[in-house]
């Protein structure tokens, strides 16, 4: 009788476990006795799936066999130690598996670190298998020619569980094969650590400036508010409306000052990479014990930053949209800021938004939670006018310094006027003029990057086309290659058109790319820097560029949206906007709010010093009404118009939706398949739920799979799951078409 068939007679226990697959379900095995001991929820095992060897999650254990006639295998092994998930980070995970229709191996998956999940920076050990003097007393009969061996063994006594066997060899002063003679006979064995927990980086002292000023009313009413919500210990969502530069960062750092007080923990989210090493300066000035979460950390690093706050010693998290899942064990706080932006939403399995989770984690666990902006999401702003959480606003700038004016350009005009097309119209150039030769510097926003948007033949036509995607190939000259921003095919530019052998193929469009050539040819002098993601490439690309911008090295840093949002630079006296229509004219009923969130959060950039400063805006429709309200620093102006329209078209936060999207290699059979999802679909619509399409996606073509999608808009939550429950089975990221649900979309293209 083999092992596993006696382990199958003779269980110990009985696990059921979840694998990271598109499955709402889990399995039940068998837990050998010899494993059940060491078998707990929150550990991994490896477990047969199928044909294949898989490692799984164990959620539950249970002494009762399942209701179940299947015959159930057992788990081949125990993976870990100890748990890396606690009973709440399950509960969670379940939570978001659920909601956002993932698999709960997958939302597991996502909550651990690759650096976790694959051990970087463990290390194997020896240790004692058996007490120090049983040991000594083995020893003792070994005979003159075990004097090595015992030499080893007192070494490894007096560091048990530090050493590895090549280090113990050496301190012993034998070969390795005499130290593992010790593992060999049973009195030593291997053991596989975890990575040590991080600690803090010894850095100079920041000068904390904004310790200097005194708090204004505001800030004190807000503060005071959200004191009071960590002190009550409950569930207490507060929206900080505050403009830009009104201080809600003073007003988190004060906030986790009384949490790190009372011994608890804090997680500060922030939305963009670019903004963690401003962000880590400014709290680690407070607070010494800081463990810093994100995607550009390499994998051992990011592994002991998480063992850290598993620990404990880390006092303040701070990290993009995942370190939502740091297992904090005394969190007593969670900050997002900037918490309208689009970053906080996952785009690949489980899909989930980064504010929600945080807000069911904190309800989960009777904490307060504070949601910074100015310009709230619409569902957040809507939430606060409903009575679902707290609102508390600063509608002014510290030092009573005024909002920067907006000076609004119509580049129809430019362009009649100037007898030609034109990047920066002759009122960005004077101020970028006059603030270069005073020694000020400024910020240049265009929200796509590369030298030219397309490619196209005069004579014929032809427009360079990416072969596996339905869109234009961007142009990049630095590397000198045409490229698609949605798969990274790289080709270089054609000397002549493919179509007609016209050798005349012009560029056209602007990216960051030629808008620093643009500026270098007029102000030859200035010194300029450029932020996007063809740039950053680096853990150290964004310290370095933002440093270097600070100390006031470059006097004026073009970029994309990394550079729209929370940085801090007094001595930025002009923000030209270089065109705001890109994101207006998108196919997305959130396009609106998309260009007034840039406009505002770019043109708050500005102003935030004693010199002032100037926004300059440039588009082909200055009469929109969210461009206007931007320029007019107006929140409340635009939020008014915007839900009205939205409460007319049914669409968030006046109802739930949810995006179905099918792709495939083979257009009939995707469309086939979104034609029986729909089918199911309405069947079993209930009353109130309007289900749109199939229909091709705006973009229909991406990586060689055509795409199409359907729309689902409910009153509720409850009513949009009912509604997508009965096609669920057959949206599966398997086969040779595959679908997704993305439950409440940021985007439909």
């Amino acid at each position: 009788m083999d092992l596993f068939t006696k382990s199958a007679e003779e269980p110990g226990a009985y696990a059921e476990v979840a694998f990271n697959l598109p499955l709402d379900r889990t399995y039940s095995y068998v837990v050998p006795r010899d494993l059940a001991a060491g078998l707990c929820p929150g550990k991994r095992v490896e477990a047969p799936l199928g044909r294949r060897r898989e490692v799984g999650y164990c959620v539950a254990v249970s002494p009762e066999r399942p209701s179940t006639d299947a015959e159930l295998k057992p788990v081949y092994s125990v993976i870990d130690a100890e748990p890396l998930l606690d009973a709440h980070m399950l509960e969670l995970t379940r939570w978001v598996a659920e909601y956002y229709f993932a698999g709960w191996g997958e939302a597991l998956e996502t909550a651990l670190p690759a650096g976790v999940r694959f051990n970087v920076g463990s290390r194997e050990v020896v240790c004692l298998a058996k007490p120090a003097e049983a040991a000594r007393a083995e020893a003792s009969g070994w005979g003159g020619r075990g004097a090595k061996r015992r030499s080893v063994l007192e070494g490894l006594i007096e560091n048990d569980g530090v050493l590895s066997l090549a280090d113990l060899a050496a301190r012993a002063g034998v070969s390795s094969s005499t130290a593992r003679a010790l593992v060999k006979i049973g009195l030593a064995v291997v053991k596989t650590v975890p990575a040590r927990a991080g600690r803090p980086r010894r850095e100079p002292p920041v000068r904390d400036y904004a310790r200097e000023f005194e708090l204004t009313n505001e800030q004190h009413y807000a503060l005071e508010r959200a004191s009071k919500a960590i002190e009550a210990g409950t569930f207490s969502p507060i929206l900080l409306f505050g403009v830009t530069g009104s201080g809600k960062t003073e007003v988190y750092l004060r906030a986790i000052e009384t949490v790190v007080r009372a011994g608890r923990q804090a997680i500060v989210l922030v939305p963009e990479i670019s903004l963690t090493p401003q962000t880590v300066s400014r709290f680690r000035a407070r607070f010494p014990n800081i463990a810093v979460l994100h995607s550009h950390l390499s994998a051992g690093k990011r592994h002991r930053e998480w063992r850290a706050i598993q620990s404990g010693s880390a006092d303040v998290v701070i990290g993009a949209r995942s370190a939502v899942f740091a297992p904090a064990p005394r969190l007593g706080l969670v900050v997002i800021d900037e918490e309208h932006e689009n970053t906080f939403k996952q785009e690949t399995n489980p899909r989930y938004h980064a504010r929600e989770v945080a807000l069911k984690r904190a309800k989960m666990l009777g904490i307060p939670v504070i949601l910074g902006s100015a310009t709230p999401s619409l569902e957040t702003f809507h939430a606060s006018r409903a009575g679902g959480l707290e609102r508390i606003d600063l509608p002014r700038r510290v030092e009573g310094r005024p909002m920067p004016p907006v000076e609004i350009v119509d580049m129809r005009v430019e362009r009649d006027a100037r007898k030609a097309y034109t990047i920066l119209s002759r009122r960005l150039e004077n101020h970028l003029r006059r603030a270069i030769s005073a020694g000020e510097q400024a910020i240049l926003f265009l929200n796509r990057r590369g030298f030219a948007t397309y490619l196209t033949c005069r004579r014929c036509g032809w427009v360079g086309k990416c072969p596996s995607c339905d869109i234009t190939l961007t142009f990049h000259r630095v590397k000198d290659v045409v490229e698609c921003h949605y798969c990274g095919h790289r080709e270089k530019p054609p000397a002549a058109c493919p179509e007609c052998g016209y050798k005349n193929v012009k560029f056209y469009g602007v990216g960051t790319e030629r808008i620093v050539e643009e500026v270098k040819t007029l102000f030859p002098q200035a010194s300029i820097a450029r932020m996007d993601s063809d740039t950053m490439t680096t853990r150290h690309s964004y310290t370095k560029a933002l440093r270097d911008f600070r100390q006031g090295a470059t006097s004026v840093l073009v970029g994309t949206q990394m550079i729209a949002k929370g940085l801090d630079f007094p001595n930025v006296t002009v923000v030209g906007v270089v065109s705001a229509d890109i994101s207006l004219n998108l196919p997305d009923f959130r396009s609106s709010e998309r260009t007034f969130d840039l406009i505002s959060q770019v043109a708050g950039r500005t102003g935030r010093g004693p010199r002032g400063g100037v926004v300059v805006v440039q588009t082909l429709t200055p009469e929109h009404f969210g461009i206007r309200a931007a320029a007019d620093h107006d929140y409340l102006a635009f939020a008014a118009v915007e839900l009205d329209q939205r409460a007319k078209m049914r669409y968030p936060p006046l109802s739930r939706i949810a995006r179905i999207v099918l792709r495939g290699e083979d257009d009939a059979k995707v469309e086939a398949l979104s034609m029986k999802v729909r089918e199911a679909l309405a069947a079993a619509v209930p009353p109130g739920v309007e289900v749109l399409g199939p229909a091709q996606a705006p973009i229909a073509r991406i990586m060689k799979n055509y795409r199409w999608h359907i729309l689902v808009k409910a009153p509720d939550w409850p009513a949009l799951r009912q509604a997508i429950e009965p096609a669920r089975k057959l949206v599966r990221p398997v086969g040779t078409v595959q679908g997704m649900i993305d439950v409440d979309p940021l985007s439909m293209l």
